[in-house]
């Protein structure tokens, strides 16, 4: 079994059972592109008992529905990036990483840019990237989370 494939299959007993009642962090990393690496961590606000998964749902399922939903995230992030003209014009090229957490709503708070790329207007531009793909997707009731942390790099890189 895969790394991925045992973690979910463990949070989904720690779920079941009712164990999972502290912030719990899940990171999956996607493929990298154009936006660079997302890692997305999973955590809870506080414990829904009423909304358990399942008995019958395995970890399976469970991972499908999380990967489907983070490439939800992934493909409206990428809609609504833009590389700045000035920058483009100046060649300037960046890796700024943002952190926030999306709400079961898709709305999101404590948007934070926690390291710079060397060039303003880039950090910028990725702040307002979020801010235009705002609302996501709300979080599907059978992850059993009021919110996901999202860790990202967006790279703007000339070819």
């Amino acid at each position: 079994m895969n790394k991925p494939l045992i973690i979910a299959l463990i949070i989904s007993l720690f779920i079941h059972f009712g164990i999972l009642l502290q912030p719990q962090t899940s990171n999956i990393k996607l493929q990298k592109d154009s936006l660079g690496e997302i890692s997305i961590s999973i955590g809870q606000m506080e414990p829904r008992r009423e909304e358990q998964v399942p008995q019958h749902a395995g970890s399976d399922l469970s991972g499908k529905i999380k990967d489907s939903y983070l490439a939800k995230i992934r493909q409206r992030i990428a809609r609504f990036k833009k590389y700045p003209t000035l920058a483009k014009t100046k060649s300037l090229e960046g890796s700024p990483k943002l952190n926030f957490w999306v709400l079961k709503d898709g709305e999101i708070n404590q948007l934070k840019l926690t390291k710079a790329s060397k060039h303003k207007i880039l950090n910028q531009e990725a702040i307002a990237t979020i801010n235009r793909a705002v609302p996501f997707p709300k979080i599907p009731k059978e992850l059993n989370t009021e919110k996901i942390e999202v860790s990202l790099v967006l790279t703007y890189k000339l070819d």
